[in-house]
């Protein structure tokens, strides 16, 4: 006969392992169905990958790779880098002649989720690869223009008034044109629809380009700005020279002010490749603040201030016509 306290003691181990059982079960079937969950997620993320023929998910690889390639080279040629091998034209005739053929793969009618996302992904990664086409055109005609773009502000530096407007004037109905194709990739690649987009990394390279394409938008239009100032006011120009070479000239409040708003602007710019010369031009327009502040609040020079020199070189040089 068992004695009650043996008993009791037995009841007791007994309903401890019976917890420790219960316990364990549940952590077996909170895991096993954070697993099965997890897997099913996983794969109904890449269902879509598994839903397109492989002979398509080559060509939208493709076009993802070379509007990556298109825009490194562009970075490099906006920021005055050593050009690397980049994807040409041919290849880009090559991909969507691809494209052409394989449309096989794609369903006539449209009538399922499937048949819209296999004709939704082909059409985005073609367009894709189309912009990447665009990038060539807009980073061989940028590669043309920065150099002579740099040439006009270093005459303004070295206060060359009427080599930097002759430059200015040759380049800048390409320079509208190059902003207006700049423009309507942005458009393609802003609009392009990214449920139809199969891969996070393709995502990033879109939207690096869309950056890129954004800032050389805007360092032409700052260039342009810049240039249109000084053929308007050349004055500023003039005085600025003066002042570097040491002389006195006579500041009225236009003026100042058409300076001041001057270097506002190339202040809020980042120009890649072009800063330097920016810069120099800043501390060059800067001169005229700096002897208008030596010269009181009114501006005017009454010969009696000290001269604030900018960092401009030799002495403005200009025509009868400026």
């Amino acid at each position: 006969m068992v004695e009650p306290g043996n008993l009791c003691k037995w009841y007791q181990m007994s309903r401890k392992h019976l917890w420790i059982i219960a316990a364990t079960v549940l952590a077996v079937i909170i895991i096993s169905t954070s697993a099965y969950l997890f897997i099913h997620a996983y794969q109904s993320e890449n269902n879509n990958n598994q839903a397109i023929p492989r002979e398509l998910l080559k060509l939208y690889v493709l076009s993802a790779l070379y509007l990556d390639k298109t825009s490194n080279s562009l970075y490099h040629s906006v920021y005055g880098l050593p050009s690397t091998p980049s994807i040409t034209v041919k290849d880009i005739e090559n991909l969507l002649k691809q494209y052409r053929e394989d449309e096989k793969f794609l369903p006539l009618v449209p009538v399922t989720g499937l048949d819209k996302l296999l004709i939704g992904t082909y059409n985005t990664y073609r367009d894709i690869a189309i912009v990447a086409g665009h990038i060539i055109r807009i980073n061989k005609r940028t590669s043309q223009l920065l150099p002579e773009m740099k040439k006009s502000l270093k005459n303004l530096v070295n206060c060359n008034y009427t080599g930097a407007m002759k430059i200015y004037n040759t380049i800048k109905d390409e320079i509208n044109s190059l902003s207006s194709e700049i423009g309507n990739a942005l458009l393609n690649l802003t609009s392009i629809n990214k449920e139809y987009i199969l891969s996070p990394k393709h995502m990033e390279t879109i939207n690096k380009t869309i950056t890129l394409l954004q800032q050389l938008e805007n360092i032409l239009d700052k260039y342009t700005y810049i240039m249109n100032t000084f053929q308007n006011n050349p004055s500023i120009l003039q005085k600025a020279c003066m002042i570097s070479s040491g002389k006195h000239p006579s500041l009225n409040q236009q003026l100042i002010q058409q300076a001041s708003n001057l270097l506002n602007q190339m202040n809020n710019s980042q120009m890649a490749a072009l800063e330097p010369y920016k810069d120099a031009l800043q501390a060059l327009i800067g001169s005229i603040l700096s002897q208008a502040m030596n010269n009181g609040n009114n501006g005017q020079n009454n010969g009696s201030q000290s001269n604030t020199s900018g960092n401009g070189a030799g002495s403005y040089n200009y025509t009868e016509t400026d």
